[in-house]
Protein backbone atom coordinates (compact mmCIF):
# COMPACT_ATOMS: atom_id res chain seq x y z
CA UNK A 1 0.00 0.00 0.00
CA UNK A 2 2.26 2.64 0.89
CA UNK A 3 4.59 1.32 -2.31
CA UNK A 4 1.46 1.83 -4.58
CA UNK A 5 1.15 6.07 -2.59
CA UNK A 6 4.79 6.41 -3.52
CA UNK A 7 4.20 5.44 -7.34
CA UNK A 8 1.64 7.61 -7.43
CA UNK A 9 3.22 10.78 -5.97
CA UNK A 10 6.40 9.85 -8.29
CA UNK A 11 4.11 10.48 -11.07
CA UNK A 12 2.69 13.42 -9.58
CA UNK A 13 6.12 15.46 -8.73
CA UNK A 14 7.88 14.45 -11.91
CA UNK A 15 4.85 15.77 -13.87
CA UNK A 16 4.55 13.26 -16.70
CA UNK A 17 2.20 14.23 -18.24
CA UNK A 18 -0.87 12.03 -18.95
CA UNK A 19 -0.81 11.39 -22.52
CA UNK A 20 2.19 9.31 -21.87
CA UNK A 21 0.49 7.07 -19.10
CA UNK A 22 -2.58 7.09 -22.53
CA UNK A 23 0.24 6.52 -24.63
CA UNK A 24 0.52 3.06 -22.71
CA UNK A 25 -2.67 1.89 -23.52
CA UNK A 26 -2.08 2.25 -27.39
CA UNK A 27 -1.11 -0.90 -29.62
CA UNK A 28 -1.31 -2.35 -32.67
CA UNK A 29 -0.85 -5.57 -34.18
CA UNK A 30 -0.59 -6.67 -37.67
CA UNK A 31 -1.20 -10.89 -38.25
CA UNK A 32 -1.11 -13.39 -40.80
CA UNK A 33 -4.31 -15.75 -40.50
CA UNK A 34 -1.92 -18.73 -40.83
CA UNK A 35 2.05 -19.41 -41.59
CA UNK A 36 2.03 -21.97 -44.00
CA UNK A 37 -0.18 -22.01 -47.18
CA UNK A 38 0.12 -24.27 -50.47
CA UNK A 39 1.40 -22.10 -53.89
CA UNK A 40 -1.66 -19.92 -54.81
CA UNK A 41 -3.62 -20.37 -51.58
CA UNK A 42 -5.61 -17.01 -50.38
CA UNK A 43 -5.15 -16.21 -46.06
CA UNK A 44 -5.75 -13.02 -44.64
CA UNK A 45 -3.19 -10.41 -43.30
CA UNK A 46 -5.54 -8.34 -39.96
CA UNK A 47 -4.42 -4.99 -39.37
CA UNK A 48 -5.78 -3.57 -35.97
CA UNK A 49 -4.94 -0.26 -34.03
CA UNK A 50 -5.75 0.63 -30.51
CA UNK A 51 -6.22 3.71 -29.09
CA UNK A 52 -8.10 6.65 -27.37
CA UNK A 53 -10.79 8.13 -29.25
CA UNK A 54 -9.07 11.08 -29.54
CA UNK A 55 -5.99 9.24 -31.74
CA UNK A 56 -5.15 10.60 -35.01
CA UNK A 57 -3.97 7.45 -37.31
CA UNK A 58 -1.86 7.46 -40.10
CA UNK A 59 -2.92 4.21 -41.12
CA UNK A 60 -0.79 2.08 -43.33
CA UNK A 61 -0.87 1.95 -47.28
CA UNK A 62 -0.13 -1.45 -48.89
CA UNK A 63 -0.70 -0.71 -52.80
CA UNK A 64 -0.40 -4.41 -54.64
CA UNK A 65 2.04 -6.33 -52.52
CA UNK A 66 3.29 -6.70 -49.11
CA UNK A 67 6.46 -8.21 -50.54
CA UNK A 68 8.00 -8.72 -54.06
CA UNK A 69 7.19 -11.94 -53.49
CA UNK A 70 3.18 -11.57 -51.60
CA UNK A 71 0.53 -9.99 -53.67
CA UNK A 72 -2.11 -8.11 -52.45
CA UNK A 73 -6.18 -9.73 -54.05
CA UNK A 74 -8.06 -7.30 -52.07
CA UNK A 75 -8.54 -4.89 -49.32
CA UNK A 76 -11.49 -4.23 -46.79
CA UNK A 77 -12.76 -0.97 -45.94
CA UNK A 78 -11.12 0.27 -42.10
CA UNK A 79 -13.49 -0.37 -39.65
CA UNK A 80 -13.85 0.94 -36.02
CA UNK A 81 -15.11 -0.34 -33.08
CA UNK A 82 -15.78 1.30 -29.74
CA UNK A 83 -14.71 -0.70 -26.91
CA UNK A 84 -15.47 0.87 -24.08
CA UNK A 85 -15.98 4.89 -22.90
CA UNK A 86 -12.70 5.86 -24.47
CA UNK A 87 -10.91 3.21 -26.29
CA UNK A 88 -11.14 2.86 -30.03
CA UNK A 89 -10.37 0.21 -32.17
CA UNK A 90 -9.46 0.08 -36.12
CA UNK A 91 -9.19 -3.34 -37.98
CA UNK A 92 -8.54 -3.89 -41.67
CA UNK A 93 -9.07 -7.16 -43.35
CA UNK A 94 -6.28 -7.69 -46.72
CA UNK A 95 -6.82 -10.84 -48.32
CA UNK A 96 -3.03 -11.97 -49.95
CA UNK A 97 -1.45 -14.91 -52.10
CA UNK A 98 1.84 -16.08 -53.29
CA UNK A 99 2.56 -17.85 -56.61
CA UNK A 100 6.38 -18.25 -55.67
CA UNK A 101 7.46 -21.25 -53.22
CA UNK A 102 9.67 -20.40 -50.62
CA UNK A 103 10.17 -19.45 -46.90
CA UNK A 104 9.28 -15.16 -46.57
CA UNK A 105 9.06 -13.00 -44.09
CA UNK A 106 6.70 -10.25 -43.92
CA UNK A 107 7.99 -6.97 -42.31
CA UNK A 108 6.96 -5.04 -39.43
CA UNK A 109 4.09 -2.78 -39.68
CA UNK A 110 4.28 0.75 -38.45
CA UNK A 111 1.65 2.67 -37.23
CA UNK A 112 2.15 6.75 -37.14
CA UNK A 113 -0.29 8.38 -34.91
CA UNK A 114 -0.73 12.10 -32.97
CA UNK A 115 -2.81 12.47 -29.61
CA UNK A 116 -4.53 15.56 -28.83
CA UNK A 117 -2.80 19.41 -28.11
CA UNK A 118 0.29 17.65 -29.00
CA UNK A 119 2.23 17.90 -32.36
CA UNK A 120 5.13 15.08 -31.39
CA UNK A 121 4.70 12.11 -33.55
CA UNK A 122 4.24 8.68 -32.24
CA UNK A 123 4.81 5.08 -33.87
CA UNK A 124 3.86 1.79 -32.73
CA UNK A 125 5.57 -1.38 -35.24
CA UNK A 126 4.52 -4.91 -34.98
CA UNK A 127 6.04 -7.92 -35.14
CA UNK A 128 7.34 -9.25 -37.88
CA UNK A 129 5.54 -12.39 -39.67
CA UNK A 130 6.60 -15.16 -41.41
CA UNK A 131 4.97 -17.02 -44.38
CA UNK A 132 5.64 -20.46 -45.71
CA UNK A 133 4.47 -21.06 -49.33
CA UNK A 134 4.48 -25.01 -50.20
CA UNK A 135 4.48 -26.22 -54.14
CA UNK A 136 2.51 -29.58 -55.10
CA UNK A 137 4.34 -32.49 -54.21
CA UNK A 138 5.05 -34.06 -57.73
CA UNK A 139 5.02 -38.27 -57.86
CA UNK A 140 7.36 -39.07 -60.21
CA UNK A 141 6.97 -42.89 -59.77
CA UNK A 142 3.33 -42.52 -61.28
CA UNK A 143 2.83 -42.56 -64.94
CA UNK A 144 1.59 -38.81 -66.77
CA UNK A 145 -1.71 -38.33 -66.92
CA UNK A 146 -3.63 -36.34 -69.49
CA UNK A 147 -5.17 -32.90 -68.58
CA UNK A 148 -8.74 -33.45 -66.64
CA UNK A 149 -11.23 -31.85 -68.76
CA UNK A 150 -13.34 -28.68 -67.21
CA UNK A 151 -15.54 -29.62 -64.86
CA UNK A 152 -19.39 -28.90 -65.46
CA UNK A 153 -20.39 -26.37 -63.22
CA UNK A 154 -24.54 -26.12 -62.55
CA UNK A 155 -25.92 -23.29 -64.89
CA UNK A 156 -26.86 -20.23 -62.30
CA UNK A 157 -29.93 -17.89 -62.70
CA UNK A 158 -28.01 -15.13 -64.06
CA UNK A 159 -26.45 -17.10 -66.88
CA UNK A 160 -29.99 -18.45 -67.99
CA UNK A 161 -32.33 -15.32 -68.17
CA UNK A 162 -30.41 -14.57 -71.44
CA UNK A 163 -31.56 -17.43 -72.88
CA UNK A 164 -35.16 -17.31 -70.95
CA UNK A 165 -36.08 -14.02 -72.33
CA UNK A 166 -34.85 -14.72 -75.70
CA UNK A 167 -37.17 -17.95 -75.74
CA UNK A 168 -40.05 -15.48 -74.69
CA UNK A 169 -39.28 -13.15 -77.33
CA UNK A 170 -39.44 -15.58 -80.20
CA UNK A 171 -42.69 -17.14 -78.15
CA UNK A 172 -44.15 -13.55 -79.10
CA UNK A 173 -42.81 -13.03 -82.61
CA UNK A 174 -44.50 -16.62 -83.17
CA UNK A 175 -48.17 -15.60 -81.41
CA UNK A 176 -48.07 -12.16 -83.60
CA UNK A 177 -47.00 -14.11 -86.84
CA UNK A 178 -50.00 -16.45 -85.59
CA UNK A 179 -52.05 -13.80 -85.13
CA UNK A 180 -51.83 -12.36 -88.63
CA UNK A 181 -51.40 -15.57 -90.90
CA UNK A 182 -54.28 -17.30 -89.89
CA UNK A 183 -56.29 -16.02 -86.79
CA UNK A 184 -57.14 -12.48 -88.62
CA UNK A 185 -57.41 -14.60 -91.97
CA UNK A 186 -60.62 -16.34 -90.49
CA UNK A 187 -61.41 -12.97 -88.96
CA UNK A 188 -62.10 -12.10 -92.73
CA UNK A 189 -64.35 -15.27 -93.40
CA UNK A 190 -66.53 -13.86 -91.13
CA UNK A 191 -70.27 -12.42 -93.20
CA UNK A 192 -69.93 -8.59 -93.22
CA UNK A 193 -72.02 -6.98 -90.14
CA UNK A 194 -73.49 -3.92 -91.44
CA UNK A 195 -71.88 -0.85 -89.21
CA UNK A 196 -74.54 0.93 -86.87
CA UNK A 197 -76.14 4.07 -89.35
CA UNK A 198 -75.20 6.86 -87.40
CA UNK A 199 -77.56 9.37 -85.39
CA UNK A 200 -79.42 12.27 -87.42
CA UNK A 201 -77.94 15.32 -87.04
CA UNK A 202 -81.06 16.89 -85.06
CA UNK A 203 -80.83 13.46 -82.87
CA UNK A 204 -77.19 14.51 -82.27
CA UNK A 205 -78.37 18.39 -81.47
CA UNK A 206 -81.15 17.56 -78.97
CA UNK A 207 -79.23 15.39 -76.94
CA UNK A 208 -76.32 17.74 -76.34
CA UNK A 209 -78.56 20.53 -76.29
CA UNK A 210 -80.48 18.72 -73.36
CA UNK A 211 -76.95 17.87 -71.65
CA UNK A 212 -76.27 21.68 -71.84
CA UNK A 213 -79.52 22.17 -69.79
CA UNK A 214 -78.68 19.47 -67.13
CA UNK A 215 -75.54 21.27 -66.27
CA UNK A 216 -77.30 24.39 -65.36
CA UNK A 217 -74.15 26.72 -66.52
CA UNK A 218 -75.56 30.39 -66.36
CA UNK A 219 -77.41 30.10 -63.09
CA UNK A 220 -74.03 28.98 -61.73
CA UNK A 221 -72.91 32.39 -63.13
CA UNK A 222 -70.73 30.27 -65.45
CA UNK A 223 -72.38 32.49 -68.24
CA UNK A 224 -69.86 32.97 -71.33
CA UNK A 225 -69.26 28.93 -71.06
CA UNK A 226 -72.53 28.38 -71.26
CA UNK A 227 -73.25 30.69 -74.45
CA UNK A 228 -70.46 29.35 -76.02
CA UNK A 229 -71.43 25.54 -75.43
CA UNK A 230 -74.97 26.56 -76.93
CA UNK A 231 -73.71 28.20 -80.14
CA UNK A 232 -70.95 25.41 -80.72
CA UNK A 233 -74.23 22.96 -80.92
CA UNK A 234 -75.80 24.79 -83.23
CA UNK A 235 -72.84 25.44 -85.33
CA UNK A 236 -71.93 22.01 -85.14
CA UNK A 237 -75.69 21.29 -86.50
CA UNK A 238 -75.84 23.42 -88.91
CA UNK A 239 -72.60 21.95 -90.77
CA UNK A 240 -74.21 18.44 -90.32
CA UNK A 241 -77.58 19.60 -91.53
CA UNK A 242 -77.10 22.46 -94.20
CA UNK A 243 -73.05 21.38 -95.40
CA UNK A 244 -72.27 24.75 -94.23
CA UNK A 245 -68.82 24.93 -92.56
CA UNK A 246 -70.58 26.66 -89.77
CA UNK A 247 -67.94 25.76 -87.17
CA UNK A 248 -65.12 28.37 -89.26
CA UNK A 249 -67.62 31.14 -89.57
CA UNK A 250 -68.88 34.00 -88.00
CA UNK A 251 -72.75 34.54 -87.11
CA UNK A 252 -72.87 37.13 -89.78
CA UNK A 253 -71.54 34.66 -92.51
CA UNK A 254 -73.71 31.71 -90.69
CA UNK A 255 -77.27 33.90 -91.28
CA UNK A 256 -76.18 34.54 -94.55
CA UNK A 257 -75.32 30.97 -95.70
CA UNK A 258 -78.16 29.76 -94.26
CA UNK A 259 -80.81 28.41 -97.48
CA UNK A 260 -83.84 30.39 -97.66
CA UNK A 261 -85.93 27.89 -98.93
CA UNK A 262 -85.03 25.67 -95.68
CA UNK A 263 -84.77 28.53 -93.18
CA UNK A 264 -87.73 31.20 -93.19
CA UNK A 265 -87.37 34.89 -91.60
CA UNK A 266 -88.42 33.57 -88.47
CA UNK A 267 -86.31 31.42 -87.91
CA UNK A 268 -83.78 33.35 -88.99
CA UNK A 269 -84.57 35.61 -86.17
CA UNK A 270 -84.60 33.61 -83.49
CA UNK A 271 -80.75 32.52 -84.76
CA UNK A 272 -80.11 36.15 -85.04
CA UNK A 273 -81.01 36.57 -81.16
CA UNK A 274 -79.15 33.16 -80.01
CA UNK A 275 -76.00 33.90 -82.06
CA UNK A 276 -76.09 37.99 -81.15
CA UNK A 277 -76.63 37.72 -77.52
CA UNK A 278 -73.43 35.27 -77.23
CA UNK A 279 -71.45 37.71 -79.14
CA UNK A 280 -72.18 40.19 -76.29
CA UNK A 281 -71.09 37.98 -73.88
CA UNK A 282 -67.89 36.77 -75.07
CA UNK A 283 -66.93 40.06 -76.89
CA UNK A 284 -68.27 42.74 -75.09
CA UNK A 285 -68.71 41.08 -71.39
CA UNK A 286 -72.46 41.12 -71.29
CA UNK A 287 -74.38 40.12 -68.28
CA UNK A 288 -77.86 39.11 -70.44
CA UNK A 289 -80.68 38.72 -68.15
CA UNK A 290 -81.63 34.99 -66.76
CA UNK A 291 -84.38 35.14 -68.85
CA UNK A 292 -82.70 36.20 -72.30
CA UNK A 293 -80.43 33.21 -71.49
CA UNK A 294 -83.80 30.62 -70.96
CA UNK A 295 -84.96 32.61 -74.57
CA UNK A 296 -81.62 31.90 -76.05
CA UNK A 297 -81.58 27.94 -75.05
CA UNK A 298 -85.29 28.19 -76.42
CA UNK A 299 -84.57 29.03 -80.03
CA UNK A 300 -82.21 27.42 -80.70
CA UNK A 301 -84.00 24.22 -79.60
CA UNK A 302 -86.86 25.60 -81.80
CA UNK A 303 -84.61 25.81 -84.74
CA UNK A 304 -83.34 22.43 -85.04
CA UNK A 305 -86.76 20.99 -84.19
CA UNK A 306 -88.29 22.92 -87.06
CA UNK A 307 -85.25 22.36 -89.80
CA UNK A 308 -85.02 18.44 -89.02
CA UNK A 309 -84.89 17.06 -92.83
CA UNK A 310 -87.89 15.12 -93.72
CA UNK A 311 -87.69 11.29 -95.07
CA UNK A 312 -88.77 12.65 -98.78
CA UNK A 313 -85.52 15.27 -98.15
CA UNK A 314 -83.47 12.79 -97.28
CA UNK A 315 -84.70 10.15 -100.45
CA UNK A 316 -83.82 13.08 -102.78
CA UNK A 317 -80.51 13.78 -101.67
CA UNK A 318 -79.77 10.12 -102.27
CA UNK A 319 -81.44 10.32 -105.57
CA UNK A 320 -78.93 13.44 -106.52
CA UNK A 321 -75.88 11.67 -105.36
CA UNK A 322 -76.46 8.53 -107.36
CA UNK A 323 -77.06 10.99 -110.74
CA UNK A 324 -74.00 12.70 -110.05
CA UNK A 325 -71.75 10.04 -109.95
CA UNK A 326 -73.41 7.23 -111.82
CA UNK A 327 -73.50 4.33 -109.60
CA UNK A 328 -76.36 2.59 -107.76
CA UNK A 329 -76.02 3.41 -104.24
CA UNK A 330 -79.07 1.47 -101.72
CA UNK A 331 -80.78 3.44 -99.21
CA UNK A 332 -80.68 2.63 -95.56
Amino acid sequence: MRLKRIFILFFVVTGIPARLMQAQEIKGDASLEQDTILIGDQIGFNLSFTGPQDVVVDWPDFQDTLTSEIEIIKKSKIDSIVKDEDQLQLEQHITITSFDSGYYKVPPVKFAYRLPADTTDYYFITKENKLLVNTIQVDTTQAIKPIKGPIKAPYTFKELLPWILGLAGLIAIAVVLLYFFVWRKKEKTIPFLRPKPPLPPHIIALNELEKLKQKKLWQQGRIKEYHTELTDIVRMYIERRFGINAMEMISPEILEWLPRDEVDEALLGKLTQMFSLADMVKFAKEKPLPGDNDQSYKNAESFVEETIKRPDEAEKTVTEEESSDGTEKRKV
